[in-house]
């Protein structure tokens, strides 16, 4: 198996553990605390394969193109984060308990997974 397929891979477990934890509260609790959490999760996920993107697109280019992309892309996660907590602060049926929960269960799962890929890169070399 390819080293990106297998990092791709591993940084879609905390998407799949978030959607099956959305399916757990869509059954069991209120309607505001799913969508809470599932907007969550969709954001979280969407930060996730950004990065994965990233990573992709810079890797072959040295650190500084890294940098910029990183520097670049923090502004528009940002932006992007704003939006949706603005946005769903708007709506009656958005917990955002659940919401900030959920992006920070996705976002410490996904860091913990890219501090292994980097440690496999300095191993590498």
């Amino acid at each position: 198996m390819n080293k990106m397929k297998r990092w791709f891979i591993l940084l879609s477990l905390p998407v799949v553990i978030n959607i099956i934890i959305s399916a757990y509260f869509a059954m069991s609790n209120p309607k505001p605390d799913f969508i809470g959490y599932l907007s969550g999760s969709i954001v979280g996920a969407v930060m996730i394969y950004f990065w994965f993107w990233e990573i992709i697109k810079a890797s072959s280019q040295g650190t500084i193109k890294l940098l910029k992309i990183m520097g670049w892309s923090f502004l528009f996660k940002i932006i992007f984060i704003l939006i949706i907590v603005l946005g769903g602060k708007y709506f009656d049926q958005f917990n955002q308990f659940y919401f900030a929960f959920s992006f920070l269960i996705s976002i410490m799962l996904a860091t913990i997974i890219e501090v292994l890929y980097f440690n496999s890169l300095s191993l590498k070399k």
